[in-house]
């Protein structure tokens, strides 16, 4: 499967963890051409996850018959993809969730390409995804790349284009393609081993902001056939998702008598008909209730999960403090004490999950709505993969809460209005 059969799952991983420790809140793109990514997806998702956010794979040998769902990573969104058939060719396109994005043109003609936008704060990037299947077809595929490039490129001043070309960077249709918008290759190592005695960088990141990136680099997977990942760090910082803000009703002292008295004799003291002045009831009921069930809120991880307990937090905490302490001072006793947090640490998890769904209110399971929200990822390619809501209006993307809240109001309260109904 790989042209370096010695490579472990677990060496994979590890570099990409030293990649995303090294660039800590730094985004993190990356590239691969898989040849089928059917049978070897379980392993990339392994490796990737939590580690690269925005990510393509080439050469994905997939059609219709392979719902999204299949395909669905943790924190990641499918964002796009790119089938011809089974047999050859094909790109996909994966998101961190919460990176405000938008698909800009797909299924360019004769050519395996999309374009995306992707929001980071002020500044707004142009990404291409490409794959040419054919060395001699490279002339032809940047052509077309090129049509859809003249008109976005005056909307952007930044700009990454990532894929295998099946060419490098020294092969004249290409250098006079990166000459006309002034990219620069990422990349420099040899990514294509087809011929081992003579390796080929093929697999390309190119951008004419290079001074953005840092940490460029090639990895090994053991997923492709002749194929290394390509990954580039941008140096802008991305903070993670937000935390979410729980607003409840403390009903721990709560004494329903008690309650029922004070709100009685509050009433009575007021001397006020309640008939005609209802504010006022519901301000006393109000009050009466803040004074035995007052309001308190709380706040939790963005990307919380329902299984979560304390005792689970409280131990993630633990081997933090113990990893942090072995990377200052890696002896063999803090290196022991790590290893025995993080195993403690899944072993826990698994326990939460199982009693977590062995809880479940029988209700759950048998709502249909309920039901098919848990194993929908599974078998269809109608996947709520994200909580954040992100619009596209007038051409600008939208991701503030109070921008998207603002929108739906003004859609909905002109609603009617827009439907031009004659009075």
């Amino acid at each position: 499967m790989s042209n370096d059969s010695a490579v472990s799952q677990s060496d994979v991983q590890k570099a990409l963890k030293d990649i995303r420790i090294s660039n800590i809140n730094k985004l993190i793109f990356g590239h691969l051409n898989i040849n089928s990514l059917r049978n070897k997806f379980d392993l990339l998702r392994e490796q990737i996850k939590g580690s690269i956010y925005i990510f393509m794979v080439s050469e994905t040998k997939l059609d219709n018959s392979f719902p999204e769902g299949q395909f669905w990573i943790v924190e990641l969104i499918d964002f796009d993809r790119f089938d011809r058939n089974k047999n050859g060719g094909g790109i996909m396109l994966y998101v961190r969730e919460d990176i405000p994005a938008k698909l800009l043109s797909h299924d360019l003609p004769h050519a395996e390409s999309f374009f995306v936008e992707i929001k980071l704060f002020k500044k707004n990037w142009l990404i291409n995804c490409s794959y040419n299947p054919h060395r001699n077809n490279i002339g032809k595929h940047l052509d077309i790349i090129s049509r859809s490039l003249d008109t976005l490129s005056t909307k952007y001043e930044n700009i990454l284009i990532l894929g295998d070309f099946n060419a490098c960077v020294d092969d004249e249709d290409l250098k006079s393609f990166c000459k006309s918008y002034s990219l620069s290759s990422l990349i420099k190592q040899p990514t294509c081993f087809k011929n081992p005695e003579n390796p080929s960088c093929t697999d390309l990141i190119l951008t004419n902001k290079p001074c953005s990136f840092q940490t460029k680099c090639v990895i090994e997977t053991g997923l492709s056939d002749f194929h290394r990942m390509t990954i580039c760090v941008l140096k802008m910082h991305f903070r993670k998702l937000p935390p979410k803000v729980i607003n409840y009703r403390d009903f721990k002292n709560f004494d329903n008598e008690r309650f029922m008295n004070s709100l009685q004799y509050t009433l009575a003291e007021e001397h006020i008909d309640y008939s005609r002045n209802p504010d006022k009831f519901f301000e006393i009921c109000q009050n009466v209730l803040n004074n035995h069930a007052p309001r308190k809120k709380k706040y939790i991880r963005g990307n919380n999960k329902p299984f979560m307990t304390k005792a689970y937090s409280k131990a993630i905490m633990a081997r933090t403090r113990f990893r942090n302490k072995f990377l200052k001072n890696p002896s063999e006793q803090n290196k022991e004490n790590y290893n025995k947090q993080r195993n403690y640490c899944v072993s826990l998890l698994r326990k939460d999950k199982k009693e977590y769904f062995a809880k479940l209110d029988e209700k759950n399971i048998t709502d249909n709505r309920k039901f098919w929200h848990t194993v929908k990822p599974f078998l269809s390619d109608k996947v709520k993969t994200r909580e954040a809501i992100i619009l596209v209006d007038n051409n600008d993307i939208l991701s503030k809460e109070n921008e998207v809240a603002k929108t739906f109001n003004n859609f909905f309260s002109n609603i009617v209005k827009n439907l031009n109904i004659p009075e």
